[in-house]
């Protein structure tokens, strides 16, 4: 579904935290004995329930995006937007670790 969103041609790579970005979902879903990560509730971890779930997703999703493509162009350019912004902060951490392996060999 996002193969084509032209990230080899402008040498970007997703992860999931760009996919995930400014997204929020509700779900509402009743389990006969649910086991969650906390006392808060907030993050429901019962091994049956995911992958029926992410497969409900995966196909509503696709059916979506299938059905009004304007949604997955305008979804393409938040994520490109999103991993561009993540790769352009990444670089400055990655230069400065260099100036400072730089300056270690040379004052020794």
């Amino acid at each position: 579904m996002l193969k084509n969103l032209g990230c080899q041609k402008r040498k970007v790579q997703l992860v999931g935290d760009d996919i995930r970005e400014g997204l929020t979902c509700v779900l509402s879903i009743k389990v006969a004995d649910p086991k969650f990560s906390s006392q808060t509730k907030d993050k429901l971890v019962s091994s049956e329930v995911r992958p029926v779930v992410e497969s409900l997703v995966n196909d509503a999703l696709s059916e979506w995006f299938e059905n009004i493509p304007v949604k997955l162009k305008i979804l393409s350019v938040k994520l490109l937007k999103a991993a561009a912004a993540r790769m352009q902060q990444e670089k400055p951490e990655s230069l400065q670790e260099e100036k400072v392996l730089r300056c270690f060999i040379f004052t020794r």
